[in-house]
């Protein structure tokens, strides 16, 4: 498995004033490759301290990944260090300096020497332009003390990383190829403490030489095991008794959440292919494809917690999983026919559900938490347990 490094420049970061968000989306893009993320590394603006985390990723790196000091200010130190440690000198790229100048006067910015640094990258570097905004990334081999680490250095802001990710980077790492040997299993688990997991699965899985990772997030627990792609009759059984041994915690595996089922299986012949969270001023005189294509909810009990775990759905780029636009409604929507979804508590220890589907087939369920648990636990487990038994009803009336 290849080893990557993610580090953040900018003291922005290490004050707390800013969250270091892109690490962990980079992080999961990576995982899609086979590359082991083994360091978060977040650093100040400060020359040598910069320098030191260089040199760590690069000693035990195969891909390193660097955020942030690519501006036109004072503290952007990056592409100067970068040059002065790998000895490769700094060029004027006259290209880059044009469409920089065309970039801010669209802004109605005037352009001033600090943006023209800019313009300068280390020779012979690959340069991603980007698109959403003036600093743009580049790559270079690093060539020290007989290891060569491939670096990519990206600005701060995260959605010129992600402009930047889909312009050049999808399709280098397609280049690189995934050299997938092995592949992450994962097990969603409700209702069990951490510390009860491992009491159970690591006696089966570590005489195998298996490495187990775990992450809670009340109310779930994820168990984390890479394995090879073919697997021996031993390690075959290990999982089945997992399986067996926790099937009534089970929540979902492999990555197979049960919101995102549910709208691949519900909507998936819908052409939309974002959420869209607006307030529900609705008339009659809407189109039938319209209706079909909205889904309605009347949320009286997570607080915002269904809207999060809805717009996370967004940053999953799932080209299988087509999304209708989603309202938050009163229950005059109801009457009119429409995909219909409200939520609310019964009692201090159940809530309930009514689902109308789009072709006024209606479905209500109230469910009873297994264990007395804080609000917001509630809030969350709420949600996890919402989709998965939608899925599980909508399949059975055959309307998926």
């Amino acid at each position: 498995m290849r080893i990557a490094n993610i580090i953040a420049t900018g003291s922005e970061v290490t004050s707390g004033q800013v969250v270091n968000l892109n690490a962990a989306w980079i992080s999961q893009k990576l995982l899609e490759f086979n590359f082991e993320v083994q360091r978060h590394i977040a650093v100040d603006d400060h020359k040598d301290r910069i320098l030191e985390a260089l040199i760590l990723a690069h000693s035990s790196s195969d891909l390193v990944i660097v955020t942030g000091g690519l501006g036109p200010t004072t503290d952007d130190l990056t592409r100067q260090i970068v040059a002065d440690w790998s000895g490769l000198k700094l060029k004027f790229n006259a290209s880059e300096w044009e469409r920089i100048q065309q970039r801010l006067k669209s802004l109605d910015v005037e352009p001033r020497q600090g943006h023209k640094w800019q313009a300068y990258f280390p020779e012979d570097a690959e340069i991603f332009v980007n698109n959403a905004g003036t600093a743009s990334g580049f790559s270079v081999v690093v060539n020290l003390n007989h290891k060569k680490t491939l670096f990519w250095f990206l600005p701060g802001p995260p959605y010129e990383i992600k402009k930047i990710w889909q312009d050049h980077l999808d399709q280098k790492l397609n280049i690189i190829g995934p050299q997938k040997t092995s592949k992450l299993k994962s097990w969603q688990f409700i209702d069990l403490a951490e510390s009860e997991l491992a009491h159970i699965v690591e006696p089966l899985l570590e005489p195998l030489g298996f490495a187990v990772g775990y992450r809670a997030s009340p109310p779930l627990v994820e168990l984390k095991v890479w394995v090879p792609d073919h697997l021996n009759v031993d390690q075959i059984s290990a999982f089945q008794t997992i399986d067996s041994l926790l099937k009534d915690h089970i929540h979902f595996k492999d990555f197979d959440d049960p919101m995102v089922k549910f709208f691949k299986k519900y909507f998936l012949s819908l052409s939309s292919s974002s959420i869209s969270i607006s307030s529900a001023k609705r008339t009659t005189s809407k189109s039938a494809d319209e209706d079909s294509n909205s889904f309605y909810i009347q949320d009286e009990i997570t607080e915002g917690e269904l809207l999060h775990r809805l717009e996370a759905l967004k940053d999953l780029n799932l080209k299988d999983l087509s999304m209708p636009k989603i309202y938050y409604a009163n229950l005059a929507m109801q009457k009119h026919g429409f995909p219909f979804l409200k939520i609310f508590q019964t009692a201090e220890n159940s809530f309930s559900f009514e689902f109308q589907t789009h072709q006024g087939k209606s479905f209500q369920e109230q469910i009873t938490f297994k264990r007395k648990v804080s609000a917001l636990r509630q809030k969350k487990w709420v949600c996890e347990m919402l989709f998965k038994r939608l899925t599980a009803y909508c399949s059975s009336e055959g309307l998926v």
